[in-house]
């Protein structure tokens, strides 16, 4: 099981590239949501690119499995049917079961509560740009943080995304491959 992790791309069709690039060989690839709309202040950057992004998104393929975040809007359906639809979402990629949520209006205590109240094992969020990767009572909470508009760290912003390879996690660094934060599932 080879599943990739992404959030917060808003719109930045250079960092999907890459990381659709690293995660070619995965099982599906998980998007936390605030997928293609980007703030004002980003108009004219470099690898920000809409029709790019969904025709990049359009193009996988393995499964692509996306939630809506507080930045996404319908307006983006008449280019990606079926674009970030649902708020949660949840799947099963043997041997584990995930729950997908933006994560705008949940704190740590709602999201282990969802997960168990799902029979999940793992819970992914975005929303913070900040990435996360810890284990609460027995739920794994995974945040990629943000491949678009990074937070993390502090002494330098880099766009990071996570790897579930087997039994493995990783949040990483995508234009370096620094890990960041890594444990077993």
């Amino acid at each position: 099981m080879k599943i990739g992790i992404i959030s917060d791309s808003h719109g930045s069709s250079k960092a999907l590239e890459r990381v659709f690039g690293l995660f070619g060989d995965a099982d599906c690839i998980i998007h936390a949501g605030d997928i293609l709309y980007h703030p004002p202040r980003l108009y004219g950057y470099e690898g920000y690119d809409v029709i790019k992004c969904v025709e990049l998104i359009n193009g996988l393929r393995v499964p692509f499995v996306s939630v809506r975040g507080n930045c996404d809007s319908e307006v983006y359906t008449e280019l990606m049917p079926g674009y970030a639809e649902r708020e949660t979402t949840v799947l099963g990629v043997h041997p584990c079961k995930i729950v997908v949520n933006h994560g705008t209006r949940l704190n740590t205590a709602a999201m282990v509560s969802l997960a168990k109240d799902c029979g999940a094992d793992i819970f992914v969020s975005g929303h913070t740009h900040i990435p996360v990767l810890e284990k609460r009572d027995g739920v794994t909470l995974i945040n990629p943080g943000s491949i678009g508009i990074p937070r993390y760290p502090s002494s330098g912003p880099v766009p990071t995304a996570s790897l579930i390879d087997g039994g493995h996690i990783s949040v990483f660094d995508i234009w370096t491959g620094r890990v960041f934060l890594e444990d077993e599932l």
